[in-house]
């Protein structure tokens, strides 16, 4: 099965030092290691970056975008035309820019389950939303 990581759930895995962030980073590894396949789009890729700069410093973003890269099972969906104009429908519904962007992404690859701390997503009943600690918990990490 595949499911749509927002870029929130890399974030955590990076800055984070609590009970989130090291769910987080069980949750990358276990994709790593196959026990799930992984997809997101590049607005994670900006938003890590841009996170991580601002509270860490820019070589930090550096590494944290490279180690990004490098994730194993984990596809980048490609924005095109079809991604955004599928965002702009989800922005008429009620959705912020960037998380339109991401479920025009998913829209685009038919993937319907996300995992996310971000409560915006809770607005769309085609999709199913996972919060770290529960999808840890689904996948018995």
């Amino acid at each position: 099965m595949k499911y749509y990581l927002d870029s929130n759930v890399f974030i955590y895995s990076i800055l984070d030092t609590g009970t989130k962030g090291e769910a987080a980073r069980k949750l990358l590894k276990a994709m790593e290691n196959g026990v799930f396949y992984g997809a997101t789009a590049p607005v994670s890729f900006k938003e890590i970056m841009f996170v991580v700069w601002k509270e860490k410093g820019r070589q930090e973003a550096v590494e944290a975008g490279e180690s990004f890269l490098q994730l194993a099972n984990m596809e980048m969906i490609g924005l095109e035309k079809g991604a955004l104009s599928a965002a702009i429908e989800y922005v008429k519904r009620g959705m912020k820019p960037r998380d339109a962007v991401h479920c025009g992404a998913m829209k685009t690859k038919n993937l319907s389950e996300i995992v996310t701390e971000d409560s915006d997503f809770k607005k769309l009943s085609e999709m199913r939303k996972y919060g770290i600690l529960e999808f840890c918990k689904k996948l018995k990490l």
